[in-house]
């Protein structure tokens, strides 16, 4: 066997060692262990009144995790959630969970209510150690709610809209008292309206002044007026809304048999009304006499 000259033998044997080398194989991408990309804090409110008068005193910071598809995530975590007023922290709550959870705050710092624009962070790590956060604000103002009741009359004449005869019989009668004269009352008649049903509905409406539609709690209201009421029942049905078709031919009010009071039920103002209704209603063959309607208003202010 011929011998192979040294440069030759060496290229042979390195060739022969590269062969049985063992061949490695590069180790599969571990996949992420979190499904979190993002996190999201919102506000129940952007401004609140803690003066503890039950309007706006609290706000809810409501915290979610959520993947890539927008679906929440219910993972564990590591995070705070912080309330700060500039460097100051004056509120915080420990995250131990990516699962939606609501928190509360009073907006005091220290039990006393400080007006000014606080920032609310939550900041989490997530299991592949990212750190995911989401920020809102809430202003804390130092004004109070205050309530205020005013009365306001209204003659019957004056605030009457239509007489309506319920039982289609024609008999249904609205008319002005003419003695006194110039009181401004209202003679309803029931007309021949069997007994045991409603006969008669007079509305009565008048426009609402721009500080009650402005009450920052919708305004509440009570109609009611001292009737002489004769031969049957009447009741008082109250509503507050855009139009006259608010009062139903039913309601709860106090009946009366004889002269009396006539209250309607307290109502709340609807949003965007500039109207408040109320209707008598008269059952059988009541007659009713009504000179004025006093209005009670309930309105809501911030100072």
């Amino acid at each position: 066997m011929p011998r192979l000259a040294p440069r030759a033998a060496i290229a042979l044997l390195a060739a022969a060692a590269l062969l049985s080398a063992p061949v490695a194989v590069a180790p599969a991408a571990a996949a992420p262990a979190s499904q979190l990309a993002g996190v999201a804090l919102e506000r129940s409110d952007n401004m609140i009144y803690p003066i503890r008068d039950g309007y706006d005193d609290t706000v809810v910071l409501t915290f979610a995790g959520f993947a890539d598809t927008g679906e929440l995530v219910d993972e564990a975590v590591e995070g705070t959630l912080r309330v700060r007023l500039g460097s100051r922290t004056v509120a915080s709550w420990p995250i131990r969970s990516s699962a939606r959870a609501e928190f509360r705050w009073g907006g005091r710092v220290g039990g006393v209510t400080k007006a000014g624009t606080f920032i609310a962070t939550a900041s989490i790590t997530n299991a592949d150690g990212d750190v995911l956060q989401d920020s809102t604000s809430v202003k804390v103002s130092t004004k109070r709610l205050v309530k205020k009741t005013t009365t306001q009359r209204v003659s019957a004449l004056a605030s009457l809209r239509r007489c309506t005869d319920i039982e289609d019989d024609f008999t249904a009668r609205c008319f002005e008292v003419l003695f006194p004269r110039n009181s401004g009352g209202i003679n309803y008649s029931g007309g021949r309206g069997g007994s045991g049903s409603w006969a008669t509905r007079a509305v009565h409406g008048l426009a609402l002044p721009a500080a009650v539609r402005s009450s920052v709690v919708p305004a509440k209201f009570r109609v009611s007026s001292s009737m002489e009421i004769e031969g049957g029942t009447a009741i008082a049905a109250c509503r507050a809304s855009r139009s006259l078709s608010g009062c139903g031919d039913s309601g709860t009010g106090s009946m009366r048999t004889t002269s009396g009071t006539l209250s309607s039920p307290t109502v709340t103002l609807s949003p965007r009304s500039t109207r408040l209704n109320w209707a008598v209603l008269l059952r059988g063959k009541a007659d009713a006499m009504a000179t004025s309607y006093t209005i009670t208003t309930t309105t809501y202010s911030l100072r």
